[in-house]
This record gives C-alpha cells, structure tokens and sequence, in this order.
C-alpha cells in the first residue's frame, strides 16, 4: 500500500479533483464532502494522541539530562521561529509592493469582489471586540469556562490549548511517581497510544481521496477572476513560506547530519498530510515517526514538542498574518517604514497565540491592534483561506521540525535503519512422539470430563 502516498499519485488526484469540480460542482461537492470524512477520521485518532503523547513528552523530558537548559532552549527557539515568521511575512509583503502598484483595473475588480462577497454573506458583520451584552454574558461564565474538569469535553469542544495544558499537567505528576511506581499505568497509556498510532497509519493509505476531495472543493468555490486579483498575496506567501522551510530543513540537517534529500525523504508522509488534511493535528504521529525514528532526534522532545507545537506554534499563521496586514495598508494608501514592519511581524507573531479559532482570526485581531480598516476584505479573503491552509501548516511543520531539531542537539541519535529483523524469521514448531501423545491424551481426557459433567447437570436437571 505504499503506493497511497506516492507523489505522482496524489499528484493525479490532485488534477482529477481540479476536473471534477471545474466540471461538475453538485459531484464536487460530493468529493469534498468524503475528503472531509477521512480527514475527520484522522483526527478522531489523532485528538487523544495528542493528549497522550505530550504525557509521555514531559515524562520522559524529566529523564533527560540539564531538562532545565532543554526547556529554555525550546522555549526560546520556539519564540524565534515564530518571530521571525511574522517578519518575514511583513518585510516579504513590504518587498512585494503588495496592495500598492494595483492599477484603476484592478482596483475596481476588487471592490465588486468585495461587494458580491459582503452581499453572498448576507451583510454579517465581523465584530473584532465583543459587546455590552457579550462581555457581560462571558463575565458571568467565566470561572465555569475556565475550569478544566472534563478532558473528553475539551476534545469534543475543540479546545486543543486546555488540552495540552492539562496533558502538560498529568505527565509531570506521572513523573513525580518514578518509573516503578508508574509502570503499570504507563504500559495501559503505550497501548493506547500505539493504537492511535497504528489506526492514523492505516488512514493515511486514505491521501488520494483528501487530495481528490481538496482540489475539488478548491476549483468549484475559487473561480479564476478571483485568484488573478488575490494572486500577489498567494504568490508572496508562497515565496516566504518557502524561504522559511528552506531556513528550517538547513537547521534539522546540520542536527540530524543528514542531506537536504534524506530529510525531506523522512518528512515526506507529515508533509502531505499537512498539505490536504484540514487540520495539523492529523500528522502529528507521522511527525514524531519521522523526526525521531528516520531523523534520529530524541524521541522524548518529540512527543512533547510536536502535539504542543502544533497547536501554539503556528509560525505559519503568523507568517500569514503579516503579509495580510501589509497587504490591507497597501491598499488604503498607509505607507510603513522599517520600524512600523517589524512591529506588525511581532504582533502577528501574538496574534497567531492567541486561542481562536483556525481560518483569518488572527488576522482579523491583527488588523484591529493596527487599526486597519480590512473588516470588508475578509470575505474575499475567506474565499481563497483554503489555498492558503496547506502552506501555513507546512511552515508550521518545517519550523516546529527545526525546533526540535535545536533542542535535540548533544542528544544520541534514535535513528531506526531499515534492514531485516529478527521478528521476520519463520517460527517452527516441533513435536516429539511422547509430547504429541501427551497432547492427544490431555485432550481427550478434556473430553471425557466434558461429557461427564455434561451428564450429571442432565440428571439433576431431569430429577
């Protein structure tokens, strides 16, 4: 089956679903729809992985020699990587000219863009702050929302930072038992998790229906008026986000001692499943198989950063964010000097921590701290998000990869190379003559005892 995760074959589905929904939309909507379907299925499993994972994360970083330099230089390169996201997205966005050298054309296509996307959304407003009756209505449940007693409620609510925060939690009073004390729970905890691990492997044979499903629904919902006007934006972020991943594959080579090819080879199954699945969360096992077993980095900074690195670490939303700030003051005429780009990429790097919800909400929090008028472009921008999603979750990959791969540094490598192992011999079973008859015997005297009980149960019954 390992022909489901070929490029050539996602490839093909790639265009097959571009076909079909240029061709057909009630058929893409089909496609879209079972494409979302194993896309959920992948993270029914990935969800309490995630939580299981960073368990075993914190429990075995408690094991790791100096945790307490490990832990700061995880922290402080995690706030790098998304710091120099965000400036990379506003200074490639500055280079880029965006919103700036549009000409009369364009500018009118885009304001009847804006109309009919204002119109379609039947006037809905975006409120950046909430209102009166709202603040006073999150007032009153508050000390009720902020209390995490029900981890099963946090998965069905989508609340993945309460989540890692509570798993963050129970992993460091698993370690404070010891490994002795722990065993027992900890071996039920592996089994789960390598059940999960094992259900997400066989739905990744499921990649050509996503990618079926994604280019589909991408063709029938984007037209081609739509990404001519927005193709700067696209184009820009699909430049720094390669500058970036190119920045982050040079630091896990330079770690894992490895060329560029080997590691984009280890990193080829989370890299596709970044790009179709809606969700990062759905490669986080993938992640940890490739960063740790093929790229031999510590298996224990692996499960604690991936899972939680996916959910804050979003170095592509803030990337993204930038650039669309840029993007909005370029268009209302409001000129930023080198100073002002480097604070828009710090508070895009904020916004993207900020727990909301996937899509432009960091952007829309980012231009209302900038006091950008872009509450009219979010429609259309909203329009081409789904292009946009599979860039900001490879970022993301490459980035939290890279951090790793900094904090694994000194560490022996765990590298898993293939080869034949013993488990593959076949098993023989031999028999003597005297060990058969003993067999034979034990099983008919089983037998008797069978019907002699059997017997008696029919006489008492019958008296």
């Amino acid at each position: 089956m390992s022909w489901t995760r070929h490029p050539l074959v996602l490839l093909a589905c790639l265009l097959a679903g571009a076909a079909l929904g240029a061709l057909s939309p009630l058929a893409s909507t089909v496609a879209g729809l079972v494409g979302r379907l194993f896309g959920n299925l992948m993270e029914m499993a990935a969800l309490p992985l995630l939580g299981m994972a960073t368990v075993f994360g914190v429990r075995n970083l408690m094991a790791l020699p100096h945790r307490r330099r490990r832990l700061a230089l995880m922290l402080g390169a995690a706030a790098l990587a998304l710091w120099g996201c965000g400036l990379l997205g506003a200074f490639a966005a500055a280079c880029a000219g965006l919103g700036r050298h549009l000409d009369e054309n364009a500018l009118r296509g885009l304001g009847q863009l804006v109309l009919q996307a204002g119109g379609a959304s039947g006037g809905d407003a975006f409120a950046l702050l909430p209102n009166a009756a709202e603040r006073a209505a999150e007032a009153a449940s508050g000390p009720e929302r902020a209390r995490f007693d029900n981890v099963f409620a946090l998965l069905v609510q989508g609340n993945l930072p309460a989540l890692v925060i509570c798993a963050g939690v129970f992993g460091l009073a698993l370690a404070s038992l010891g490994r002795e004390r722990s065993r027992v729970l900890a071996t039920q905890l592996e089994a789960l998790y390598r059940a999960c691990e094992k259900l997400i492997a066989l739905a990744i044979h499921l990649l050509p229906l996503l990618a079926l499903g994604l280019a589909a629904q991408i063709t029938a919902t984007v037209d081609a008026h739509t990404l001519a006007l927005l193709a700067g934006p696209l184009l820009t972020l699909l430049g720094a986000g390669l500058v970036a991943m190119l920045l982050a594959l040079a630091q896990i080579c330079r770690v894992a001692r490895c060329g560029p090819l080997r590691a984009l080879a280890a990193l080829k199954a989370p890299m596709f499943i970044a790009l179709v699945a809606p969700s990062p969360v759905a490669a986080i096992p993938a992640s940890i198989v490739a960063l740790s077993e093929k790229l031999g980095l510590a298996r224990g900074i692996s499960e604690l950063l991936v899972p939680a690195g996916t959910v804050l670490l979003r170095c592509g939303t803030a990337l993204h964010a930038a650039l669309v700030a840029v993007f909005v003051a370029g268009l209302y005429g409001q000129p930023l000097d080198a100073p002002m780009l480097a604070t828009v990429g710090t508070l895009a790097a904020l916004a993207s921590l900020a727990p909301l919800p996937a899509g432009l909400a960091a952007t829309s929090l980012l231009l209302g701290w900038l006091r950008l008028p872009g509450d009219a472009l979010l429609p259309v921008l909203l329009l081409v998000d789904r292009l946009c999603v599979g860039p900001r979750q490879l970022v993301a990959l490459f980035c939290l990869g890279a951090v790793v791969a900094h904090a694994s540094a000194g560490l022996p490598s765990e590298r898993r190379e293939a080869g034949p192992s013993a488990a593959s011999t076949p098993l023989c079973l031999s028999l003597s003559r005297a060990t058969l008859g003993l067999a034979v015997g034990c099983v008919l005297l089983a037998a008797v005892l069978s019907i002699v009980v059997g017997v008696g149960v029919g006489l008492r019954v019958g008296g």
